[in-house]
């Protein structure tokens, strides 16, 4: 691993921190302390949002076709919220994952056969070109909101769309999640009807916080103060499925984090859609039935079990052929195989791609095509790679680190040749090797309940706005200990001379033989804080060491 350590510009670490984030310093204010009300922008200054709005409340009946992840599925639930408030009839079709991702006219139908007249398709819809035409030509009025990239060759010729990255749209932040896009058509619609109060505006972020968080957009800007009132707000939610599901999942609402977000109620929200039908994950966020959240919660726990042995057993079977093949000598990995399931391609793409630190593609057949996910490093802009490959594929999209494909199965070997050779032109061996981003080099007087206290203001951090990483070089290493039920795990006590630190090594009890007592080795790491008995203590994470020969 290669440490890039950020040039120092500023001898206040808060500073340091902040100008590494590129974070302007007219934004300083609203970054440390975020208002809800100053903050946001505007909605009118979004393209095509008026005209959605407008439409939607000329409408007798909305169907809403959203996509079945933890963006989509939260997104698609937050609309109807207003459109409950606005006494507008609604219904919902989500694809099952069999059907292939995107738009399609089997949903189109089936909304307008139970006489809805207005289509709104989330997080999904902005290559839909055909398929709008298709609704139109229906009769139904057509509104994508969707934050994934446009590809003016085929923008759809809907009646408004709701994506800031579109052309000539001036809203000043263009980095939402589908239920920030959503979000922002709600604040929309209170603006033009006032039955949407700012209270249940601020009640629903519960909903936008989970989309943002889930689908890995950065918490900058706006997202920023989605983030950080939307976890306080799921810190005390009024939504019976949430709460339900905090239960059976042990996640405790008052330590709301984007780590519970992320590894703890997303999961559990996407696992029904990667095994069968997202309606369930849908219903349990629209549910005021407390029985049947609770059974809907029970259920989603159950297949969140399931989902994670069957990840177990795809990662096996995917690191057992990139082994035989010597596939990790290739500067892209491919791997595929009928067994996988399609709710979990993207799931091993995301370890692959972590373990041998390149780009990954996932697949598996499904209907005579060949199916999956992509997954990839910085430097990389799978998007445009596979533009290049297209030709050789039936659909993509997605982003430049995560997007879908599809393709025929006779054009799978010639689709990995040309991407490798894409890959080859583009990757150099120094992309190849795991880059870790320090923010400051600092020395153990620096590590203080102050110092931790005040880089708690950065809070919520994600993409876009990483937990602060710091090295300490030349430490002593006094003691060591292993721990877990595995022997998995690494406890040492670091000294500088003067003061002791305590810091675990997560994943390297095997390497325990590597740290000597009174051996000087360099750490990065990150910093977080111990409340053992009452007894508040900072504790060091490590992320990597260099021992001293």
């Amino acid at each position: 691993m290669k440490w890039i350590l950020y040039p120092k510009k500023s001898d206040n670490l808060i500073e340091q921190l902040l100008i590494n984030r590129q974070i302007k310093k007219s934004q300083w204010r609203s970054f440390l302390k975020p208002n809800f009300e100053m903050d946001m922008a505007d909605p009118d200054k979004m393209k095509g949002i008026k005209k959605a709005s407008d439409l939607l409340l000329k409408s007798q009946k909305v169907g809403i076709f959203t996509d079945y992840d933890a963006d989509g599925i939260p997104a698609g639930a937050l609309l109807t919220k207003a459109l409950d408030k606005l006494k507008i009839l609604w219904e919902v079709y989500i694809p099952e994952r069999d059907e292939g991702y995107g738009l399609s006219e089997v949903g189109i139908k089936k909304l307008f056969k139970v006489k809805c007249d207005t289509l709104v398709t989330i997080d999904l819809g902005i290559t839909a070109k055909k398929q709008i035409a298709f609704a139109k030509k229906l009769g139904l009025k057509t509104i994508v909101v969707d934050h994934h990239l446009v590809l003016p060759s085929s923008l759809p010729n809907a009646d408004a769309i709701v994506n800031p990255k579109q052309k000539n749209c001036p809203y000043p932040f263009k980095e939402f999640s589908a239920g920030g896009l959503v979000y922002k058509l709600i604040q929309m619609l209170a603006k033009q009807d006032k039955r949407i109060s700012l209270a249940d505006q601020k009640w629903w972020l519960d909903l936008v916080a989970i989309s943002t968080i889930s689908d890995i957009v950065p918490l900058t800007g706006e997202n920023r103060v989605i983030a950080h009132f939307g976890l306080k707000v799921l810190a005390k939610t009024k939504n019976f499925g949430l709460r339900e599901l905090y239960k059976v999942g042990g996640i405790n609402p008052q330590n709301m984090s984007t780590y519970a977000v992320g590894f703890q109620i997303a999961p559990r929200i996407n696992a029904p859609g990667r095994l069968a039908s997202a309606k369930d994950a849908f219903d349990l966020l629209v549910s005021d039935d407390k029985n049947k959240a609770q059974k809907l919660a029970q259920k989603l726990n159950q297949a969140n079990l399931k989902r994670q042995q069957e990840l177990d057993k795809a990662i096996q079977v995917a690191i057992a052929k990139i082994s035989q093949n010597k596939l990790d000598k290739n500067k892209i990995i491919l791997v595929y195989d009928k067994s996988f399931m399609s709710g979990i391609v993207g799931l091993v793409a995301g370890r692959i791609m972590d373990k041998y630190y390149r780009p990954a593609i996932v697949l598996r057949e499904e209907k005579g095509e060949v199916h999956g996910s992509a997954r990839s490093i910085e430097g990389f802009h799978m998007v445009d790679a596979f533009t290049l490959c297209q030709k050789k594929l039936t659909r993509f999209g997605g982003h430049s680190r995560a997007a879908g494909l599809a393709l025929k199965i006779e054009n799978l070997q010639s689709f990995y040749d040309q991407i490798l050779g894409i890959a080859d032109k583009k990757l150099t061996k120094e992309a190849l090797v795991p880059k870790q981003k320090v923010d400051a080099r600092i020395s153990f007087d620096e590590v203080s309940q102050q110092n931790f206290n005040a880089i708690q203001k950065l809070e919520p951090f994600g993409f876009g706005n990483a937990r602060p990483v710091f090295q300490t070089n030349n430490l002593i290493i006094n003691n060591t200990r292993i721990l877990g039920k595995e022997n998995d795990h690494l406890k040492l006590w670091l000294t500088d001379g003067k003061n002791e630190m305590v810091a675990l090594a997560f994943g390297c009890g095997a390497k325990a033989d590597q740290f000597k007592i009174g051996a000087k080795a360099d750490f990065v790491y990150s910093l977080s804080q111990n409340n053992f008995l009452g007894k508040e203590s900072i504790e060091l994470k490590l992320i990597d060491y260099k021992i001293h020969k």
